[in-house]
């Protein structure tokens, strides 16, 4: 062709040595990316969506602090790692010409998704006040009926806080990294 590859450019300036490098760099981070999505999903369907014979919804949760993770737990975990590994392994030796429709399919879904949390957060806001998970719900109502709160239930925020700023910079890394179309 007209144009020249990575791996080309490399070996004309660098030569073989320099391609090993590259593939081998290329293929770690591929790797190492649809290794944390398979993860990150994996934990989040085990939380939501139950495993007939082997876990309840919302009977395990590594998220929780202690983690939720009974030994039929970790069993689970396997079976969604598979599920998703053979999910991808499909959508990786599939004929590259069906990515405009599955972008597409993929945005569209974003965007509900995206919706759906935003209503439900606009809902929530003017029907419950908010209640952090360790404290019991029926505390929190009353709490709010005792200071006479009413809908919607905000507290008011500073513009800018920079107290979490290390917390949220290992997350925005992450994303970027992890979302490179999209920076």
């Amino acid at each position: 062709g007209d144009y020249l590859e990575v791996g080309d450019t490399l070996e004309l300036f660098w030569g073989r040595y320099a391609v090993w490098v590259w593939n081998f760099a290329l293929l770690a981070y591929v790797i190492g990316t649809l290794w944390s999505y398979t993860t990150v999903l994996a934990e989040s369907a085990l939380i939501g969506i139950p495993l007939a014979g082997m876990t309840g919804y919302h009977q395990c949760d590594p998220f929780a602090k202690p983690p939720l993770m009974p030994d039929r737990c970790d069993d689970g975990l396997r079976v969604y790692v598979l599920i998703f590994v053979l999910l991808l392994l499909v959508l990786v030796m599939r004929d590259w010409r069906i990515m405009p429709t599955l972008q597409k399919i993929f945005t569209t879904l974003m965007y509900v998704i995206l919706t759906v949390i935003v209503v439900t957060c606009i809902i929530g806001m003017h029907t419950h006040p908010y209640c952090p998970e360790e404290v019991p719900r029926d505390v929190c109502d009353l709490a709010a009926a005792a200071t006479n709160a009413t809908a919607p239930y905000t507290v008011k925020l500073p513009a800018a806080d920079g107290k979490h700023f290390a917390t949220l910079f290992g997350y925005g890394i992450f994303a970027m990294i992890c979302h490179t179309g999209s920076t």
